[in-house]
């Protein structure tokens, strides 16, 4: 029984990540502590995004990091974003005019990291 339990964990845990990830929630690592001098980048990889669509990120508590939008580019790219050297949690929106917001698919978001420089 305790074989089977723990056995169960990381499933688990994986299950808790793609629920967070389905709700647009995600919390991120470091590569390596933060040490004076440096800055924490958010890099945001998108696919194609329609015009008019844009990804917003927010901290849990709904505070602005900032927006990715695909102005002047067609398909797939990647995103820089400064954010606070402690943030680790974030909330991704997709934001069109007219349409409800919602969670970014993974055709929209295809990768999202932390990054220290």
């Amino acid at each position: 029984m305790v074989r089977a339990l723990t056995a169960a964990l990381p499933l688990l845990a994986l299950v808790a990540q793609d629920a967070d990830a389905a709700a647009g929630r995600y919390r991120l690592a470091l590569p390596h502590p933060v040490h004076t001098g440096e800055r924490v980048i958010l890099q945001v990889s998108v696919g194609t995004l329609p015009k008019g669509t844009e990804i917003v990120v927010t901290t849990p508590s709904g505070e602005l990091l900032g927006a990715v939008s695909p102005f002047g580019t067609t398909g797939p790219a990647i995103y820089q974003l400064p954010v606070p050297n402690t943030t680790r949690a974030m909330r991704l929106v997709v934001r069109r005019f007219g349409v409800s917001p919602r969670p970014p698919n993974a055709q929209e978001l295809t990768g999202l990291k932390l990054v220290v420089r």
